[in-house]
């Protein structure tokens, strides 16, 4: 028979774990907001450090900057590119003048996302923005030489003190 408190136990984390995650997705780590010609451009992405070859979530929005209803869209598109090559490019479908995506960088580097808001055919307003990827490798070496550090400082203060116990005994 299977304990209800387990039970219990099991299904608050599944909860849990569904309610957190949601919350990440609706709430953005970091981004900002352009008002330009009478529109607010409303991005964001998390996390807030991007690393490479890990999936970084964006949404971006086209608000009336008086009213700050949402403008009617038929397209988005959208263009990621870094000094070497185009990594994507295409037209994507927003929802209430909101789309969100996920992309993961091949490599560190920087890169620029360029965005044209399109009704129809016509383009309503174009943006620019800048985003500095770090290379998945470099941010695990400092993670690394970071807790080999806090070791070393740890190891340090546990033989200190070791020592002066042994030594007040010895006295």
């Amino acid at each position: 028979m299977v304990d209800k408190r387990l039970v219990l136990f099991l299904v608050m984390g599944v909860l849990g774990i569904f309610f957190n995650f949601a919350f990440v997705l609706a709430h953005l780590d970091f981004g900002q907001d352009i008002i330009k010609n009478g529109h607010i451009i409303d991005f964001g992405f998390a996390p807030q450090e991007v690393v490479s070859l890990s999936s970084t979530n964006f949404v971006i929005n086209l608000v009336n900057s008086t009213t700050e209803e949402p403008i009617n869209l038929t397209s988005i598109w959208v263009r990621i590119s870094s000094s070497k090559e185009i990594i994507f490019s295409g037209e994507l479908s927003p929802k209430n003048a909101s789309l969100p995506f996920t992309f993961t960088f091949p490599t560190g580097g920087n890169y620029s996302l360029d965005f044209q808001f399109k009704n129809n055919q016509k383009i309503i307003e174009k943006q620019t923005f800048y985003l500095d990827v770090k290379d998945k490798d470099s941010v695990n070496n400092i993670y690394y030489l970071v807790g080999l550090i806090i070791l070393f400082i740890l190891l340090f203060f546990k033989s200190y003190y070791l020592r002066k116990k042994l030594k007040e005994k010895l006295k």
